[in-house]
This record gives C-alpha cells, sequence and structure tokens, in this order.
C-alpha cells in the first residue's frame, strides 16, 4: 500500500514565473462608479463574505488541481500571504480599513514573506481566520495572541449560570459573583468564531437585586487561552468548517492563542416580572406608583391595570409609564 504524505505548502517566495497566483476578491457588482460604488467595495471587505469568497476559492482550486502539486502549494501561500499583510496591517495601523490595509502599499502584498513578517498578534477582524490557518501552517506552534477588546464579544449575565440562578432564586441583596462559563463565540460572530468557537472564560463581580425585581451586575470577564487545532466541530460556522477541511489537507502544528486585556461588563435590568411574582401584582405596583405622583382616578387606575394586562406594557422607566397612562385616559 502506497502512502502519500502533504507537506504543508511553503510560505511565499513570490516567485514571478506565473504571474505570484494571487486570485481577485470580487465585491457585488454595482453599476457605475461613483460613491456608492465604493461604500459596496469597502463593505465588502470589511465583511465576512470577503473570508469566505478567499477560502472557497482555495478550495475550488485545491480539488482541480491538486493538494500535492508543487504550483498548486504555492498559489495557496501566496494567497493566504495577502491576508497576513492585511492583518500585520491592521495591527500596526489600528482604525485603517480593512480594504486599505489589503492594499497597502508599504510592503506591497506580493512582497509578503511569512517567516520574517508574521506577527504574534492577529487584529481579530475578517482577515483573522486565514492568518490563523498560516500560523497551524508555518508557525511551529508558537503562541498567538489577539485583543479580546476586538473580536465583539456579546455576554448577556443571564447565560451566566451563576448569576442566572442566583435572580431566578427570588432573593433580594448583593450577592458576589464568581465562576467559570463556556461562550460561543460563533452565535453572533461568523469571524470570531470560525478560528474561536467555544472559549472558556471567568467572570467576578457584585450581583445586586433590589425588591422590585430589578437587578445590576458589575464584574470584570478574564478569558483562558484558547488551543487552535482541525478537530471537527459543529459550532464553527460555515468559515470555519471551510478552514477545517483546508487544514485537513496539510500537516501542521497547533497552537494556543491567548487573550489580550481583560474587561468590564456590567449590565442593570428593570425588570418588574421577577421570580415568584405574577405579573398581576406587578401591573398593580406600577399603577399605584404612578396613581400617587400624578393623583390619577381610581378608575384610570382600574384601566390602566386591565390595559397593562392585556397589552403586556410593563416597565420601571417613569418617561414610559406616563406615557402608557396617559394614552389610556
Amino acid at each position: 500500500m502506497e502512502t502519500l504524505t502533504v507537506h504543508a505548502p511553503s510560505p511565499s517566495t513570490n516567485l514571478p514565473s506565473y504571474g505570484n497566483g494571487a486570485f481577485s476578491l470580487s465585491a457585488p457588482h454595482v453599476p457605475g462608479a461613483d460613491p456608492l460604488l465604493v461604500q459596496v467595495v469597502y463593505s465588502f471587505f470589511q465583511s465576512p463574505n470577503m473570508c469566505l469568497q478567499a477560502l472557497t476559492q482555495l478550495e475550488d482550486y485545491i480539488k482541480k488541481h491538486g493538494v500535492s502539486n508543487p504550483l498548486t502549494l504555492q498559489i495557496i501561500s501566496t494567497n493566504i500571504g495577502y491576508f497576513c499583510n492585511a492583518d500585520r496591517n491592521l495591527v500596526l495601523h489600528p482604525g485603517i480599513s480593512v480594504y486599505d490595509a489589503y492594499h497597502f502599499a508599504k510592503p506591497a502584498p506580493s512582497r509578503y514573506d511569512y517567516r520574517s513578517m508574521n506577527m504574534k498578534q492577529m487584529s481579530g477582524n475578517v482577515t483573522t481566520p486565514i492568518v490563523a490557518l498560516a500560523h497551524y501552517l508555518w508557525g511551529n506552534g508558537a503562541e498567538r495572541s489577539v485583543n479580546i477588546a476586538n473580536i465583539g464579544l456579546k455576554i448577556s449575565p443571564m447565560k451566566i449560570n451563576q448569576i442566572k440562578d442566583i435572580i431566578k432564586s427570588g432573593v433580594v441583596g448583593t450577592f458576589p459573583v464568581s465562576t467559570k462559563f463556556t461562550h460561543a463565540t460563533g452565535d453572533y460572530n461568523v469571524i470570531t468564531g470560525a478560528y474561536l468557537g467555544n472559549i472558556t472564560l471567568k467572570t467576578e463581580g457584585t450581583l445586586t437585586i433590589s425588591a422590585n425585581g430589578s437587578w445590576t451586575y458589575n464584574g470584570v470577564v478574564r478569558s483562558y487561552d484558547d488551543k487552535y487545532d482541525f478537530n471537527a466541530s459543529t459550532h464553527r460556522g460555515i468559515i470555519g468548517e471551510s478552514l477545517t477541511r483546508l487544514g485537513a489537507m496539510f500537516s501542521g502544528k497547533e497552537y494556543q492563542i491567548c487573550f489580550l486585556v481583560k474587561f468590564t461588563l456590567k449590565k442593570v435590568v428593570s425588570d418588574n416580572i421577577r421570580a415568584g411574582i405574577p405579573a398581576f401584582l406587578c401591573s398593580l405596583y406600577n399603577s399605584v406608583l404612578v396613581i400617587r405622583i400624578f393623583n390619577i382616578s381610581l378608575l384610570t387606575m382600574v384601566h390602566a391595570i386591565i390595559h397593562s394586562l392585556t397589552l403586556r406594557a410593563f416597565s420601571f422607566k417613569w418617561d414610559k409609564k406616563c406615557f402608557f397612562i396617559f394614552n389610556i385616559c
């Protein structure tokens, strides 16, 4: 039985004999050459579609020409190098657009050399999934990092079991919180989910619950380093699974991605429907508060309760209470 071993493609060395082999990224077609066209092109380069298009081109090329063809390997490394160069520019020049980072003239994308120009930090932008693949192929297992502030984490305290359980228990007071929890980055960010997937975080802070059911959580969130590999999964999304297929075609080394900077998580919720208190009592409580302030008649109070139960217009914000009462009188 004959065994074929496919190694990772060599980092781009800019061989000019076949035009460097860079694919062309195509934004959605818009007729004309006006500001709308510019906006569409810039928006495309900021979107996950840019990353997905590049990965699709790489996969299609490999299927057509074969993974063991030296020319195929060189073209793969060249196109990945374009993304590495763009990601490098995004780290070195915070605030520039992905389009400008991709087309930066100094150094030219075609002159990118992974051996001398790769960086430990990744930008966390739409270029990062392909850069994460590059580090798997050529990084020899060296640790990489991403600023946690750049990856758009959206964390709801109610998705953290310890916080949720305390709130639902119906207690009142101030409670310390310290717990680890798993967070699925791919639920809302296809780019972050592509190379991070599910990550483990830890939060420490204080949860304060008032008698009216409103609560405040004020704490910090820290991360645990994540391992980048190509294990089969169901949570990486379409871009992540494309990366998995590409990575499985070559030999590489898994590595750790560490997160820079902790961040603050603060959530204030005014909620009149708390655990164990029927909705109509909350409605009655709201109406009585309004009556005390505006001296509204008992009949109006009854109307308010009925409409509250029917329309579920519950709020602890005074402006909304006033608006609700005056519209039913």
